[in-house]
């Protein structure tokens, strides 16, 4: 028991050393893709709040005036180059069909999509490597937030259409379908995200493998071996006195009997600490009492084994209780597991 419990010590040091040395040998760049595929950026929720503040604003300023259209008093909207698009009637108001549709529908949302695209992937570009990270896990978490804002402003989109067609009854007219354009905005942002990650990789230099290594040897190997050689030299009492516990318990526990003669006299023992006495019961089985034995009964057996026996726990400790004749026993021997 000894020689297993010294041999875990040595197989648990061991293990935890070359795993230190193979997790700091990895790149310092592998580590951070590790890191970003499962863990949020620090920069995620700056990132997430400029995407949403982007698609309140299109939606606020810029698809929202649109529904007032059939009321002659749609406000004014500007394009993205900054031409006026106003329409204005009377009574039930401009009919969506014809030049407003095609207005709407033509070049008018996706100048502000591709400029707010390249704004904000820039932003989320610049404001990583001043805060010395890298870019492209920033970048890519700044894409994923840009596919549900286009497919927002274009269901939002879909969604005016359908009052404006329906003339106040959106259910007449079925809702255009805008996957399509939800497509092609959606390689724009490829794009536009391959080109920035490209240029971060040509400018952003990650420390060397060699150099991370050599930098932080003392506080990622040296400290963790020191710290581990500590607490073995100080449990080393501790250990001992385990292990003369274990060694102890496994003597005391190994080959626990005691022959037994017929009135019930122990003729010899090995570890067996407690009193046997025979007695009857009412109905006039024969009962050996392991006095004050308590626990398991499982854990005593009769030697040879005796089909008319059985074991339980009484108030005075394990009984066997032999159901034959009293000139059917003969010498047994009571052995304990545990």
């Amino acid at each position: 028991m000894r020689i297993k419990i010294l041999f875990g010590i040595w197989v648990f040091v061991t293990a935890l050393l070359i795993l230190s040395l193979l997790f700091f040998r990895i790149s310092r760049r592998e580590r951070d893709k590790i890191v970003t595929h499962f863990e949020k950026t620090p920069l995620y929720e700056k990132t997430k709040q400029k995407v949403d503040d982007f698609y309140i604003d299109i939606d606020r300023n810029k698809l929202t005036p649109w529904v007032f259209l059939r009321t002659g008093k749609m406000q004014e909207v500007k394009d993205y180059y900054g031409r006026s698009i106003i329409y204005q009637g009377e009574g039930v108001g401009v009919g969506f069909e014809g030049s407003p549709s095609i207005v709407f529908w033509g070049d008018f949302i996706e100048p502000f999509l591709e400029h707010g695209i390249i704004d904000i992937l820039e932003q989320v570009y610049n404001e990583s490597i001043q805060s010395n990270l890298d870019p492209e896990p920033c970048i890519n978490e700044a894409v994923g937030f840009f596919y549900g804002c286009i497919s927002a402003v274009y269901f939002r989109m879909s969604v005016i259409d359908q009052k404006l067609r329906g003339k106040g009854y959106p259910e007449t007219v079925q809702r255009r379908d805008v996957s399509e354009k939800i497509n092609k905005m959606n390689e724009y942002l490829q794009g536009q995200q391959k080109a920035i990650v490209s240029i971060s990789k040509s400018r952003y230099k990650p420390e060397s493998e060699e150099t991370f290594f050599q930098t932080n040897t003392f506080k990622f190997v040296i400290i963790p071996l020191l710290a581990i050689l500590v607490t073995l030299i100080v449990g080393i009492p501790g250990w001992i006195q385990l292990i003369r516990k274990t060694d102890q318990h496994s003597v005391n526990t190994t080959n626990i009997f005691a022959d037994v003669s017929k009135d019930g006299k122990i003729l010899r023992s090995n570890n067996f600490s407690w009193k046997n006495e025979k007695s009857k019961n009412k109905d006039g089985d024969i009962l050996y009492t392991i006095v004050e034995r308590r626990g398991d009964a499982t854990a005593i057996s009769v030697v040879p084994d005796y089909p008319e026996s059985t074991v339980y726990q009484s108030i005075d400790g394990m009984v066997i209780k032999f159901t034959c004749s009293e000139e059917e026993i003969s010498d047994f021997t009571i052995k304990v597991k545990y």
